[in-house]
């Protein structure tokens, strides 16, 4: 009887397949063998298998084979098994078959020894692992270290140790009453040479370098040595791995070769080395020179041989030539290339290999596009004398760095009028106008305009631009200052004197005001419009006299504005002509003083003014930036309302003022006024005469139709 075992491991064990091969005679007569085998389970116990097999009669089979656990076999399927102990004994020849069956052995059987490497490095671990023996249900086996019964430090048929020195461990079923088996693991202090290092044999300049120890191990008190150059010569570092950076100088390639080696108090061992290649990193050129002309025009490229100006190649690298950009294949390698661009473009080159790449240097091939000739001029046919107007540029196309030239009567040898898509002209006589595109790859045919200039005269021209309408508001502060001088003669009644006496009366007032202008038409050379505005405020106002003290009252103040304007004449200088009606009235606080105030103040003024506009009004942004300046009379009517002194009381007067609309945004109005009260108006027969003054800036929106 013949068996082909085999196994499947595990960790603990394995699936064990056992082939049994009958090869004895065969009987014609029932006939059986019967055998038995034996092997430790998953539990550590000792099982007895029974089998048996026909080798005679009707059931005669040659050969029994227990191929798998899913196979139908007269002798087993495949079993988990820790140990095989013996896989056939007991053969018999029987008629008569015997059952099978599994025994489990309820007896401790005594370990034959324990398996393991008996000698370590230094950190090294290792597994020990208990030979034959079984264990009954409910025993295992214990393990102990340095004496047999001591405490424990293990369960199984395995114990995985790690020892610092020579130790002995024991081991033993438990419970049970099987002997102590022992072994003895010594340690071996020396350090074990590396087998190899391991890491990169070639790198760039610069590159970050890791070598790393394959193999060995550290004795006590040792450590891993790093060298360059020589076993023992310079020393690079320690540990099991070193890391340190790539160098070499320019773009050369230098090899080192770095040793490693334990070294210890109890021996040093033998290097282990690696040689590393560092590969310089090439110089990026400075330049690309062209050997001919970097300008073509459309049409007519020339191939333009192109070289690299300074820099320099490391070993293995090589020049790389791009367009655009350095990304994709490059369009050709070697220090020089031959360029025909047939579009402007821009030229790269720089140095390739093992290594980064280095900076590019580029060069820019600059193809001229022909311009498209014009498809003819837009603009009047007709114009008035010395009035300007626009001629525009119909269809066609500049080419690069071209420009639009315009000539008078003749294209190739007349007077050019000026350059550009547009342009604005004056005339005096009849004028053929051209134009045509012109480059330093040439010019266009031209295409022309006959313009015809009559005549017209300067008001009715003035009348004829800028036709639009205007409206504004605006919001800003307001100052008054007036000042009155008064000569009086003081009657005393008790002895009959005389006294001449003067009084000076003084008001300051600060206020906002808002503002509002409408002009229904405004020209250069004509505008008409209204302005209105109010204002409101408070002040103080002052009585002084050579006889008396200071007095004083706080007022408050509101005014009324609403005037019209006309402007007369050419696009700078205009004849202006003003009409303002205003109302204002003072109101005083009640409290008494040295001098009876009138408690109110009512005053109606009418302006009429004469001047000069300085200024325009704008052209296409139709933007304001005037000056007026003019003179005017005042013709004043006060009522006051206390005691009726100086009732109804009207004169006129003269003043000035100039009023300054900067570019839409600002208003500013400065106006004088003398004053000089008439004696038959004053019941005292005092002689009056003083001075008004009025500022205002305003902050002014406007727009224009």
């Amino acid at each position: 009887m013949d068996a082909e075992i085999s196994m499947s491991p595990k960790p603990t064990g394995g699936l064990v397949k056992i082939k049994y091969i009958y090869k004895g005679p065969i009987a014609v007569q029932e006939a059986h063998v019967n055998w038995k085998m034996s092997f430790l389970n998953e539990n550590d116990q000792l099982v007895i298998k029974q089998l048996t097999v026909p080798v005679g009669g009707s059931e005669l089979q040659g050969t029994v084979d227990s191929k798998d656990a899913a196979a139908v076999s007269v002798v087993d399927a495949p079993f988990p098994c820790l140990q095989l102990v013996n896989p056939c004994f007991d053969i018999k020849v029987s008629p008569m078959a015997m059952k099978s069956r599994d025994v489990v052995s309820t007896d401790v059987i005594q370990a034959d020894s324990i398996g393991g490497p008996t000698a370590l490095q230094p950190g090294q671990g290792a597994t020990l692992r208990v030979l034959g023996g079984s264990l009954p249900q409910g025993s295992s086996w214990v393990w102990y270290e340095g004496q047999c019964n001591g405490t424990p430090v293990g369960k199984g048929r395995s114990l995985v140790i790690s020892p610092r020195g020579s130790t002995t461990y024991f081991v033993k079923a438990e419970p049970g009453s099987t002997a102590c088996l022992s072994t003895t693991v010594r340690m071996d202090n020396r350090s074990v040479a590396p087998q190899r290092v391991s890491g990169p044999t070639t790198l760039c300049n610069g590159e970050a370098l890791s070598l790393s120890i394959v193999g060995g191990a550290l004795g006590v008190d040792a450590e891993w040595v790093w060298y360059s150059g020589a076993c023992g010569s310079t020393k690079v570092g320690t540990g099991r791995t070193l890391t340190t950076t790539a160098q070499t100088k320019g773009t050369n390639s230098t090899s080192t070769t770095y040793f490693v080696r334990a070294e210890g108090k109890y021996n040093t061992t033998e290097c282990a080395k690696q040689t590393v290649e560092v590969t310089g990193n090439s110089e990026a050129p400075s330049a690309i020179s062209a050997a001919g002309p970097t300008q073509f025009c459309e049409g007519s490229p020339v191939p333009v041989l192109l070289k690299v100006v300074g820099g320099k190649l490391a070993p293995g690298a090589r020049w790389a030539w791009y367009a655009g950009s350095c990304s994709g294949q490059p369009l050709g390698l070697g220090d020089t290339f031959s360029a025909s661009p047939s579009a402007s473009t821009v030229y790269l080159v720089r140095a390739e290999g093992t290594c980064t790449p280095s900076a590019s240097a580029s060069l820019s091939i600059q193809v001229i596009s022909k311009s498209v000739a014009a498809q003819g001029i837009s603009g009047p046919n007709s114009v008035t004398r010395k009035a300007p107007f626009v001629l525009q540029v119909q269809g066609g196309q500049l080419g690069d760095n071209a420009q639009w030239n315009w000539y008078a009567n003749d294209c190739s040898k007349g007077k050019l009028l000026g350059t550009g898509s547009s342009l604005t002209l004056k005339l005096r006589k009849p004028t053929v106008v051209f134009v045509k595109a012109v480059s330093s790859c040439g010019q266009t045919e031209c295409v022309s305009k006959s313009v015809v200039a009559g005549s017209a005269r300067s008001w009715e021209h003035a009348f004829q631009a800028q036709k639009f309408l205007h409206f504004g508001i605006g919001f800003g502060i307001d100052y008054n200052h007036a000042s009155i001088m008064t000569g009086r003669q003081n009657f005393n009644r008790s002895n009959g004197t005389v006294r001449n006496d003067t009084v000076r009366s003084e008001a300051d007032a600060f206020g906002v005001v808002g503002e509002f202008t409408f002009h229904p038409i405004i020209k250069n050379g004509f505008s008409l419009g209204i302005q209105s505005s109010a204002a409101l405020g408070t002040g103080i106002y002052s009585l002084m006299s050579a006889s008396s003290s200071e007095a004083s009252k706080r007022f408050s103040y509101y005014e009324f504005r609403v005037g019209g304007e006309m402007a007369l004449g050419a696009r700078r200088f205009k004849l202006l002509l003003t009409q303002e009606h205003r109302l204002r009235e003072y109101r005083f606080e009640n409290q008494s003083t040295v001098w009876e105030i009138n408690q109110r103040d009512k005053s109606y003024f009418s302006k009429l003014g004469v001047g000069t506009r300085i200024g325009a009004y704008g052209r296409d942004k139709k933007v304001a930036n005037t000056v007026d300046l003019q003179g005017f009379l005042v013709r004043s009517n006060h009522n006051f309302d206390a005691k009726n002194i100086y009732a109804n009381l009207a004169n006129w007067n003269v003043g000035a003022g100039i009023n300054w609309w900067c570019h839409n945004k600002i208003g500013l109005r400065l106006e004088g006024t003398l004053q000089d009260v008439q004696k038959s108006f004053n019941p005292l027969n005092a002689s009056m005469y003083g001075a008004q003054f009025n500022a205002s800036l305003v902050l002014k929106e406007d727009f224009f139709r």
